[in-house]
């Protein structure tokens, strides 16, 4: 996509200038990072494809038109949308509000942990690696991810009830947010430990024994809003995710086994960033099988544009430092090219071209 590549080309050398004067001139560094921010909601904010963007389009103006509804689920999204019908019976508000919190929950929320890293470096990964294409699809779950992901620090400093808090609010906007309840715990054990190990076994046999295991899974999930998914499975023959994005998710993950002991020097909080990485590594093994499990991806794959740039920061010699980061640079250009090929991006407010 067109668009994308030229956002994320001048972001990049825009937040590359910014990181060479921030010690110099914070103020100029802070206003650039802003700007970049701004043009990231812009862009997501005034589209009128991609994904489902036109079916949630259509939901509201369906709301606009009858405000009297009544909600049976994600009571906390209808209500939002529902209030903004009152503000604009246009649902380009809709597409931007929800833009502007997505983009601004997640870029802040890396500029926040660039000091451990390169800031350049994990905007940059956050749309070559398809993710920022991702929070324009699926907006209910893109929304609720990204404001989990803005309240990691409730996890990295142990605060469990303001972060259930968060969670059960969150879960209002997509069902799907209270998985994060057992993943706080889980996350803040040791990376590497037994327990960790044994849980990436256990998933290992789930994706072998995917069709025996499967039946259950559908137990679990027929009181949730994934329950009609049930019926999709039987009735259509769906395929997994690409093998290539399931590989590219375990790269961090092998680097951070190499590297253990030199990103636990620099940094003591990264232990949640590298268990957070394995889990998104483990649910796209678990796509591989049927790609709707890759949704689960939406609360787990930010961590990585934390954690890469973090790794290549930590590389004690400056030479393989450099192969690394550039390295990162090509092929996750080289990716984001592939996969969005043929993507158009669409717009009733932007004359882009």
């Amino acid at each position: 996509m067109v668009v994308c590549l030229i956002l994320v080309l001048i972001s990049y050398l825009l937040l590359f200038m910014a990181r060479q004067v921030e010690n110099k001139n914070k103020g100029l560094a802070l206003t650039t990072i802003g700007i970049v921010i701004v043009a990231f909601c812009l862009i997501s904010g005034f589209r009128s494809n991609i994904g489902d963007t036109e079916t949630y389009m259509q939901s509201y103006t369906v709301l606009a038109n009858n405000q009297s509804m009544e909600f049976s689920q994600d009571v906390g999204f209808n209500t939002m949308s529902l209030f903004l019908t009152y503000l604009s019976p246009d649902p380009q508000l809709l597409i931007l509000f929800t833009a502007i919190i997505i983009a601004v929950c997640n870029l802040v929320t890396l500029a926040r942990y660039r000091k451990y890293s390169y800031y350049e470096l994990q905007v940059y990964l956050y749309v070559t690696g398809g993710y920022f294409l991702t929070t324009m699809n699926g907006i209910r779950q893109a929304l609720s991810a990204a404001i989990l992901f803005a309240f990691t620090h409730l996890i990295t400093k142990g605060k469990f009830l303001l972060y259930l808090i968060v969670v059960l609010v969150v879960s209002t906007f997509h069902q799907s947010a209270l998985v994060m309840i057992p993943v706080y715990f889980l996350v803040r054990l040791k990376p590497w430990s037994k327990q960790l190990m044994l849980i990436s076994l256990m998933v290992f046999a789930f994706v072998i024994a995917f069709d025996t295991m499967l039946p259950f899974v559908f137990d679990v999930l027929q009181n949730t809003q994934y329950g009609y998914y049930e019926e999709y499975f039987m009735e259509n023959n769906w395929g997994g995710s690409s093998l290539i994005r399931t590989v590219i998710n375990y790269v961090p993950v092998g680097l951070a086994f190499m590297l253990r002991r030199e990103i636990k020097e620099k940094w003591s909080e990264s232990d949640i960033f590298v268990n957070m990485s394995l889990f998104n590594a483990l649910v796209m093994t678990v796509s591989l099988k049927n790609w709707i499990f890759a949704r689960f991806s939406y609360y787990f794959q930010p961590y990585n544009f934390v954690l890469l740039p973090l790794i290549v920061s930590v590389i004690p010699r400056k030479k393989e430092r450099r192969v690394l980061y550039y390295l990162l640079l090509v092929c996750y250009l080289i990716f984001m090219l592939v996969e969005q090929t043929g993507l158009v991006y669409e717009s009733n407010y932007l004359n882009l071209f």
